[in-house]
């Protein structure tokens, strides 16, 4: 079996983001379509250069949504409680290890932000 996957860290991110910009664009033609758009009246007969960017809003949000939609690193770095701590009734005790949920920060608590920007007015 042939190793395709990418050894290198950035190269992995890459992969990540790409697909994850794929199935946005596969599942979602309308946003696609208006990205494109976009895209055809700014740029109608060039490439895309980063100086255009600010005359793409709606392209630019749709990079960071994908950034958004599905982090590369789906938890936060390890934290330790310096004292012992109560949230939501849960006790955490000092020197407890605490990690965020990025997934659930950037996925879950926003996707309804996205969907209303995105529609049609």
């Amino acid at each position: 079996m042939i190793d395709v996957l990418p050894k290198d860290t950035a190269s992995i991110q890459t992969v990540a983001t790409l697909r994850s910009f794929i199935l946005q664009m596969t599942t979602r033609s309308d946003i696609q379509h208006r990205a494109q758009e976009e895209l055809d009246r700014v740029c109608p007969d060039r490439l895309v250069t980063f100086a255009d960017r600010k005359n793409l809003p709606y392209v630019e949000s749709v990079l960071m949504e994908t950034y958004r939609f599905h982090p590369v690193t789906p938890s936060g770095l390890p934290h330790a409680n310096e004292q012992e701590d109560v949230f939501e009734g849960m006790r955490f005790p000092k020197g407890s290890i605490v990690m965020a949920n990025i997934w659930y920060l950037t996925v879950l608590d926003h996707a309804r932000v996205f969907l209303l920007l995105a529609s049609p007015s």
